[in-house]
């Protein structure tokens, strides 16, 4: 057939087409690719009309016979020879969205095997063509985004060991047709090659979304945007980071068109991001702000009190202790305050902050107040419950600690916390890993946050008149037999902060079993050998079957030639011997620094410096500084 017979035989045929599909499109419904789109520049597609648009152009004039007639340019007018010659050198998805570009095409050449058979040498590593399937269907099947049983467009892969491509209403619909057999072996290689084609679109996919970004990028930069001003975070209006990268994330190129479509949309997303972030950066000055004003009230309603220790068998004055918490709240507390949000949330400038603080300093101090009230009287009451009607007086007497400035330490105390400071008050929580293991006040507040140690941060997760401490409970029998150690030792009204002083320097006179331990360890040892001793003896009389005397060397009503408690003598330098590097607690180092190397006040990072241990720690180098586990309150 010549070349003017199948370019008048595809004009008559296209000539019975109601609708010409003008469009040009691929198989996914997108524009085509840049090959195509050449050969639609270069052959001009939109030249291939319909004899009545041809007609309508020259309405009232019969063009027969003139010599100067138009035809129609393009690839279609070309030779089939050479047609094809020069579609040979597009790969397949280029060739199946050239032919779906036109029904002139698909009539003229859709079955040509040899352009099928050329494409498909075209494609690295493409696996041969199964028997079952044509050149034409298999490449159909691999790189048209059509459902291989009905022409619906679908995303979904094709699958090899069946060698089609289901939309989800054909999958679910039963078929009688048995389906073709196909090697396993090709089935592996065809499911290879199909992943290698998926990572390979991802990895375009990414170079073009990364350049589109890129382009916009540079176009926001020359309208005075910054990268700074571009960045979302928590500052950011919800879902706003969301609708910026839906528009500057496409795999395509910006042209001006699409830029004038999303210029104004990104503009305001960017606008109102940075009035949220200024709105942000000023809170956080604000906060600021506020933690500093309520850092120096802490200074005024809870001053530091340092003290000078001397412990019983040191010959030198003992070190210098840290302050003893005292009650405050944290950050996340006093932020829940009505007068204080008002302060964070209000678009104030600092200097105002700092004005408005001043001016209801007293109202803040009076919430301090009453907040300190609620957690004295409430760990107070549990005290006194549990000592009993029976048992008065609240006092406290410093023994071994003597204060800077040579006057009571605990004068300007309440009464709730005098007792509260007092050795044995002692608390236990129900909800440790440890229930057994002995608390002291301070211990409470500063594993609760309780001493405004969280005061300059806000890591408080919720503010603590949302807590609850339910969980702390004491125990009569221990809270008796402190007092009878207490007693004992001739320090009956000492405060929990010289016996803790002493750190592990305790230890059992009565028994091997603990030859050092901290105060709270000590009581905890004598009462649980006591509870011990009543179970297991509490069928005998004085007397076992043998005549034997049992007797509980733990009660601190028996009378013996021997004391209850004792206390863990110091070793001297050279008993002690030279240690390069000692890790132990604060209390154990300034203690060591004092009685072997006569610093009174050692210094941070001079004489000794913080480090940082994970779990429990009972060797510090020397026997004479060791703690036994659970020393927790001392880490």
């Amino acid at each position: 057939m010549s070349s003017r017979t199948s370019i008048a035989d595809a004009e008559r045929m296209k000539s019975k087409e109601t609708e010409v599909e003008t469009g040009i499109e691929d198989s996914a419904g997108g524009p085509l690719s840049d090959t195509v789109a050449l050969l639609a520049e270069k052959w001009d597609f939109q030249g291939l009309q319909s004899p009545s648009q041809e007609s309508g152009k020259e309405t009232g004039r019969d063009n027969r016979g003139q010599g100067n007639q138009r035809h129609p340019v393009g690839i279609a007018h070309l030779p089939n020879e050479l047609a094809i010659e020069i579609l040979s050198y597009l790969l397949p998805i280029d060739i199946i969205a050239f032919f779906r570009s036109n029904k002139l095409f698909v009539l003229l050449w859709a079955d040509m095997p040899r352009v099928w058979g050329r494409a498909m040498q075209n494609v690295p590593e493409l696996p041969p063509c199964p028997n079952s399937l044509n050149d034409k269907s298999y490449l159909l099947l691999l790189f048209s985004q059509t459902c291989s049983t009905c022409g619906v467009s679908v995303s979904v892969e094709m699958d090899p060991y069946s060698m089609s491509r289901l939309c989800e209403s054909c999958s679910n619909t039963p078929v009688n047709k048995s389906a073709p057999e196909v090697n396993p072996e090709q089935a592996r290689a065809v499911s290879v090659f199909i992943q290698k084609e998926h990572f390979a679109r991802e990895k375009e996919k990414k170079k073009k979304i990364a350049l589109f970004q890129s382009e916009v990028n540079h176009r926001l930069m020359n309208m005075n945007w910054t990268r700074e001003t571009m960045e979302f975070g928590p500052w950011s209006i919800p879902h706003s980071k969301s609708a910026f990268d839906e528009l500057t994330s496409r795999p395509e190129s910006l042209t001006d068109e699409i830029w004038k479509d999303i210029e104004p949309k990104i503009t305001v997303l960017l606008r109102n991001n940075y009035e949220a972030r200024v709105l942000e950066e000023n809170k956080k000055a604000r906060k600021a702000s506020l933690l500093e004003l309520l850092a120096g009230l802490e200074s005024q309603v809870s001053p530091k009190l340092r003290f000078k220790f001397h412990h019983p068998l040191s010959s030198t004055l003992g070190y210098v202790s840290s302050s003893p918490y005292r009650p405050f709240p944290d950050i996340a507390t006093m932020l829940d305050w009505p007068i204080i949000k008002d302060l964070l949330e209000t678009d104030y400038p600092v200097k105002e902050i700092i004005i408005l603080f001043e001016k209801n300093q007293e109202a803040i101090q009076n919430l301090v107040a009453e907040w300190k009230h609620r957690i004295e009287s409430r760990f107070a009451n549990l005290v006194r419950h549990g000592r009993g009607s029976h048992v008065s007086g609240d006092s406290l007497q410093s023994t071994w600690l003597e204060p800077e400035k040579g006057s009571d330490p605990f004068a300007d105390l309440t009464d709730d916390h005098k007792l509260l400071l007092r050795a044995d008050a002692l608390f236990y929580d129900t909800s440790s890993v440890f229930p057994n293991l002995l608390l002291t006040y301070g211990t409470i507040l500063h594993q609760e946050r309780l001493s405004g140690s969280s005061t300059s941060s806000s890591n408080s997760a919720l503010p603590q008149s949302l807590l609850y401490f339910d969980q702390y409970r004491v125990c009569p029998e221990v809270q008796a037999m402190a007092r009878a150690l207490m007693a004992s030792m001739q320090i009956p009204n000492a405060s929990y902060l010289e016996l803790s002083a002493i750190g592990a320097g305790f230890r059992c006179e009565r028994c091997h079993e603990l030859p050092f331990a901290t105060w709270e360890q000590l009581v905890q040892h004598f009462t649980a050998t006591s509870n011990i001793f009543k179970e297991m003896h509490s069928g005998l009389s004085g007397a076992s079957d043998g005549g034997i005397t049992y007797r509980n060397v733990h009660d601190p009503t028996l009378q013996i030639d021997r004391p209850l408690v004792g206390y863990y003598s110091i070793d001297s330098r050279e008993k002690v011997g030279e240690m390069r590097e000692v890790i132990a607690p604060e209390w154990a180092i300034l203690r060591h620094t004092v009685d072997v190397h006569g610093i009174a006040e050692p210094i941070v990072n001079e004489h000794y410096s913080y480090q940082r241990t994970w779990g429990y720690t009972t060797d510090y180098g020397t026997q004479t500084y060791s703690l036994i586990p659970m020393d927790i309150p001392f880490f």
